[in-house]
């Protein structure tokens, strides 16, 4: 009798066959998972963004809530528009955001969209709103769609 260490190449074939059909199908499944988790992130930081604004909004002022003109020009908009209804202000970019709306964030790291860790920013647009604080709507800059 012979004695058999190993693999037939037949066997070898089949393993190698198997292995490529799993990752023909594993492959897109981790890529669509993985674009899902930072579509997440990116709503994540928008809303922690958003809740940043919020919170320097209502005390942001000397400790007063701020009004639409007096936050308008707390993002660097030196004639903001007329208080009424529809009036919006913005897009602010981080580029203009004041060091004092800044220390909402641990260490003063603002958040990036991972889909562009390098310039992926967002960008606040304030809403006038009769007697209260301003409306606050927070937009990626990065478009997700094409990536």
């Amino acid at each position: 009798m012979r004695n058999k260490k190993g693999f037939t190449l037949v066997e070898l074939m089949v393993v190698v066959a198997v292995v490529g059909v799993l990752a023909t199908v594993a492959v897109p499944i981790y890529s669509s998972v993985t674009k899902r988790a930072k579509e997440k992130i990116c709503d994540t930081n928008r809303l922690l963004v958003e809740s940043a604004v919020i919170a320097y909004l209502e005390v942001g002022n000397n400790g007063k809530p701020h009004t639409f003109t007096s936050a308008a020009r707390s993002f660097g908009m030196e004639n903001p528009p007329k208080e009424k209804e529809g009036a919006s202000a913005g897009p602010f970019t981080e580029d203009v955001w004041t060091e004092d709306f800044k220390t909402n964030f641990k260490n003063e790291k603002l958040p990036r969209c991972p889909f562009d860790e390098e310039n992926g920013k967002y960008a606040v647009t304030l809403h006038y709103r009769a007697n209260t604080t301003p409306a606050v709507e927070v937009t990626c800059e990065t478009e997700h769609e094409n990536k």
